[in-house]
């Protein structure tokens, strides 16, 4: 007769949504982020079940600009979707992922999975889909019918050529106007102890990409990020770590290079070598590693570079030029602030090992060249692309991480006001999970530039304001940190540097709960000097002249023009 156990458990049925779950809790997934409807509710139950933390998202825009599944080997990103009935989504998202694959079976789905899992974080780290049938999910399959397959291995090691490291030690010993750029990729490898070796022992300037912030410090003598814009157009060998020389970069042409400037590329990714310009080395491997190699082929000559070059002289003397500057706009006491009064007093008290997540257009572009990161991987940003509305996507999983494992840890979040409002209903999910966040919203009143309220008056006096009101403008004053306080953190609306000051020392002090900041600033506040702050300049410089030309177009007889 046969084993009575034996047979209840040759009967026993599994759900695909437990099927899912339990793949995933091989593969080492942490957490799961996403928005749940049928039949996906399922899966996050399940993931739930077997201890991987769910994180429910508000807008599906937030919850895929970060990893749907985020885990401990900063595995890229993960996606799953469940509604799908055909394989037209699977084929559209193969252009823009590294693996798009939809199971044949809920036996194939922990195969399927873990080949995403290994896939992502292979050579260049990147996204992977993986589309399941929703009637996978709620259907039944016995439980000796499935094999889970073993958390994939970290990636493999590779390291570059010796002969072409040989060659890039050779070309960086002979440059005039040598400049190292570290990007995401160098961050990602770990490379940081390695680079800052190349650094210091042979004295040589260096430039962080966004998210390549902190490799080595900010504050480090050889971060040369003040004099960015010198560097670039007067470097003649750039030694590229991880980073691609895309719009961030000017796509490594002129006017902002040397038409005859020597790159040596560094990176894991053998399609990225070569794009936009020539390079003179490459050196395809693993950051960490190549690095490595450079540093040993270096040690074979007594070599460092000059210090007192004249390179080192000019690229210090357009520092000191343009430190100078940013002092004198963040000195500044008139009000509204401008970006660099603001960036200034919230840098004077930001924890040294604070995640900051910048988005934006001015606010991120001015907030990187004040703000310092100085640690690696502490830094994120809108990226590659510019996407808006991924800052409190990430935040959320940088809070979540930083909240299991660095107690006490804060995340910054710094949005300028139309970035925030592509996903501020992120706020409910931060006071939901009650995460270490602090939302600093630097608001202007439009995108790049708005109107003050005074301004914002005047122009509705003469027509509709779908008609007069320029595109870029948001509603004046608006109060967003009472989004912040409707769903129980903290908020503050600030217009002073003494306000701001108070209100972030007391964000930063209590660490029950989120909070976020409104900060006022001069709504025609660039980069430059602002403008006089007269009503008649700022009705003038906010969009007056874009409501008259408007307004002659539709032929309105009651033209600003006139009642000048």
């Amino acid at each position: 007769m046969p084993d009575s156990n034996f047979a209840e458990r040759s009967e026993e049925q599994v759900s695909g949504a437990k099927v899912i779950a339990q793949a995933l809790k091989t593969q080492d997934v942490e957490y799961i982020f996403g928005i749940v409807g049928i039949p996906v509710t399922e899966i996050a139950i399940a993931a739930q079940q077997l201890g991987i933390k769910y994180i429910g998202m508000r807008n599906e825009q937030a919850a895929r600009s970060l990893p749907c599944c985020f885990w401990p080997r900063s595995h890229p990103c993960l996606g799953w979707y469940g509604k799908c009935k055909h394989e037209l989504l699977v084929e559209a998202c193969r252009l823009y992922t590294k693996f798009s694959a939809r199971p044949s079976s809920i036996e194939a789905i922990p195969f399927v999975i873990e080949k995403a899992v290994r896939t992502s974080i292979y050579g260049r780290p990147g996204a992977c889909y993986v589309d399941i049938p929703a009637d996978f999910v709620n259907l039944q399959v016995n439980v000796n019918s499935l094999k889970y397959t073993e958390c994939c291995m970290s990636p493999p090691i590779s390291m570059a050529e010796t002969s072409a490291v040989r060659m890039a030690a050779s070309v960086i010993r002979n440059a005039k106007q040598p400049l190292l750029i570290i990007g995401k990729g160098a961050a990602y490898a770990h490379a940081e102890e390695n680079i800052k070796k190349l650094v210091e022992q042979y004295k040589l300037p260096f430039l962080p990409t966004p998210m390549g912030k902190g490799v080595v410090p900010d504050n480090h003598p050889n971060c040369v990020g003040a004099a960015r814009s010198r560097a670039l157009q007067f470097a003649d060998v750039i030694v590229l770590f991880g980073a691609r020389l895309n719009w961030i970069l000017h796509f490594g042409l002129p006017p902002r290079y040397q038409p005859d400037v020597k790159f040596i590329q560094v990176d894991i990714c053998a399609e990225e070598l070569g794009n936009n310009v020539k390079p003179t080395v490459t050196l395809l491997g693993d950051i960490s590693a190549v690095s490595k190699q450079l540093l040993e082929e270096l040690d074979k000559t007594s070599w460092e570079y000059p210090p007192e070059s004249k390179w080192w002289k000019t690229l210090r003397e357009k520092m000191k030029s343009n430190e100078a500057a940013s002092k004198e706009l963040a000195s500044k006491k008139s009000l509204p602030m401008n970006y660099y009064t603001v960036f200034y007093h919230v840098q004077e008290q930001l924890p040294r090992d604070c995640f900051v997540v910048s988005e934006g257009a001015n606010t991120m572009d001015i907030g990187r060249t004040v703000l310092q990161n100085y640690l690696p991987r502490h830094r994120l940003d809108a990226g590659t692309f510019g996407t808006m509305g991924v800052g409190l996507g990430f935040a959320i999983a940088a809070a979540m991480v930083a909240k299991d494992r660095h107690p006490g840890q804060r995340v910054i979040c710094v949005e300028g006001d139309s970035a925030f409002g592509f996903s501020g209903m992120e706020v409910e999910t931060i006071c939901r999970y009650n995460l270490p966040i602090i939302l600093l919203v630097v608001n202007n009143n439009g995108i790049y530039q708005g109107f003050d309220m005074d301004a914002w008056k005047e122009t509705l006096k003469f027509q509709d304001p779908t008609a007069v009101v320029p595109p870029m403008c948001l509603l004046p004053n608006s109060h967003y940190e009472q989004i912040m306080t409707a769903f129980g953190g903290k908020g503050y609306f600030v217009e002073t540097p003494e306000e701001l000051q108070k209100s972030l020392r007391q964000s930063l002090a209590d660490t029950s709960k989120p909070s976020l900041i409104n900060i006022m600033i001069e709504p025609q506040a660039t980069r430059k000097a602002q403008m006089e702050s007269s009503f008649v300049t700022r009705l003038e410089c906010s969009g007056m002249i874009w409501a008259r030309y408007n307004l002659s177009l539709l032929g309105s007889n009651d033209s600003p023009a006139s009642a000048s």
